[in-house]
Order: C-alpha cells, then structure tokens, then sequence
C-alpha cells in the first residue's frame, strides 16, 4: 500500500534551517516534511539501554567537555584518559541518577575504553593542532543566498583546531561509531548512475558556519573517529576539491529551492531506516 500525499497546508517559508537537515531531505522529502515542517514525531520511553544516539551523545559531551578544559594542550595520554573517563563518570552520575538498567553499564565500559583509545591518539595529535573552539556556534546569523534571498544556516560544530605551525584550520565532527570504514566521503556521497551524488552536507556546510574564525582561507575538514575497534580511533580527513565543496552548496540551494516550493512528494522508501521516530505514523 502506497503513502497517500499530504494534505495541502499553508506553511510559511522556512526561514532557517539546520545543517544536518539537508541529510533529511535528501534522504526523503515527505519524511523530511513530517519529522521538520509539521513536527511529527514519536517517543520511546521504555529506555532499557543506550541507543546508537543516546551512546553518540554521551561520548559527544564527555569531548566537548575536553576540548573545553586545560588538558586540551595535554600531550599526556594517561593524564587525558583520566579526565575522560572520570567526566564520563561524572556524567552518568548526575544522568542514571536512579539505578542504571544491566545494559547501562556494560556500555559505560565499551564507552571508557573507546575513550581511552581517544585519549592516546589526542595526546600525539596535540602536538601539530592546537584546540580553539568546541561547540563551536557562530555569533553572526549564516546566511546562504538563494535567487535573491536568503536562509539562515544553524549549526554547532564540535571542534575547530588549528595547526600550530602552518596556521591551517581543521573543523571536525566527533563519530562514535561501530564501523570501521567511516569516512566523510562515504556518509556524504554516493554513486548514482555513474555520478558522485550528495546525500548530506554537514561538512562541507560548516565551513560557512565557521566563516568568522576561518575567514575564506582553506580549511581541512574531519572526522575524530571512535570506533568500536580501538585499533582505527583518529582523525579522518575529507578529500574533496574547491569543486566538490562548491557543488555542495549547489546542492543546499537546490534543497532550500525546493523546500520553498514545497516539494515533498514523492516519499523514498529505501529511506525509512533513517527516520525510526516515523515508524509508527507510516504504513
């Protein structure tokens, strides 16, 4: 049985939009429209561990946290791995005030030993790139021009880093993640019909968020990757061209245009595992 179409609805034009939103509508227009323009969605309460976000979460505040304090500049791998995992302690403490569920723990372990992988590589990459920002969000509305108007872009970037002898920009994105060939290639293009294909543009879109720090210099863009194989933790780079990044803002106009069009039809059926919370709504 086939989705049945939206009813029309008077909408105003978005006038804002997340970076990380474009990954929803790429992945689906219809989906997007019901989990970000009429705000459809649905909550699981019967936590009994950790999801794949919550887990991603917890690491992404434990870093952030880091990247906030003085061992930032720690070249000190035991000395880093020490207040991660004491943070991470710290954490739960306050967030699992009542008695953790069994799988809770057991993932509080994986989640220590991932950081500790984290801790060993920071210690050496310290020593080329010096942390200026985390959670970083610009102090200026972001634009992004599109015939003549213009969207604001949001967004929060998770670390901005500098090299300490060629002055060179590095933004990340921390993935905590259980694969080891995660790449920003992989997760934000695709080959179509012979083409490489933009299916998100969270990367490539920071380096607009990050204009008032990067100024137009190039800047190299990230992944601090911590896997579930502690063997592959570390930094992995994008490799794309002045073009590649330029067809990518091409592909965020094209989304606003559409968005503003209102077109959200047809559904794309191969996307539904990127939207669980939708799940029940949808046939």
């Amino acid at each position: 049985q086939h989705l049945q179409p939206p009813p029309p609805q008077v909408i105003e034009p978005i006038s804002e939009i997340r970076v990380t939103q474009f990954r929803d509508y790429l992945a689906c227009p219809y989906r997007f429209y019901l989990r970000h323009i009429l705000k459809v969605a649905t909550v699981d309460d019967d936590l009994e561990e950790l999801d794949p976000a919550g887990f991603g979460s917890l690491a992404h505040q434990v870093l952030c946290d880091f990247a906030r304090s003085k061992l930032r500049e720690s070249t000190d791998p035991d000395a880093i791995a020490e207040y991660l995992v004491r943070k991470l302690e710290s954490i739960c403490k306050h967030r699992f005030a009542m008695a953790p569920l069994p799988p809770v723990p057991i993932q509080l372990e994986q989640l220590k030993a991932r950081l500790r992988a984290f801790a060993t590589f920071q210690a050496e990459h310290a020593r080329t790139w010096k942390t200026l920002f985390a959670e970083y969000e610009p102090g200026e509305p972001v634009t992004l021009d599109v015939d003549g108007k213009t969207i604001r872009l949001l967004g929060r970037i998770d670390r901005i880093d500098q090299n300490r002898e060629t002055g060179r920009f590095l933004i990340i994105d921390y993935k905590v993640t259980d694969s080891d060939d995660v790449t920003p290639e992989r997760l934000h293009r695709k080959k179509i019909a012979g083409e490489r294909v933009w299916i998100d543009l969270q990367l490539p879109l920071y380096r607009r968020l990050a204009r008032e720090v990067i100024g137009n210099t190039p800047v190299c863009l990230g992944y601090i990757l911590l896997p579930k194989n502690a063997e592959s933790t570390g930094l992995c780079q994008a490799e794309w061209s002045v073009e590649d990044l330029a067809s990518a803002e091409e592909t965020a106009r094209d989304v606003v245009r559409k968005i503003w069009q209102k077109k959200f039809w047809p559904p794309n059926e191969d996307a539904v595992g990127r939207f669980p919370d939708l799940a029940p709504i949808l046939p």
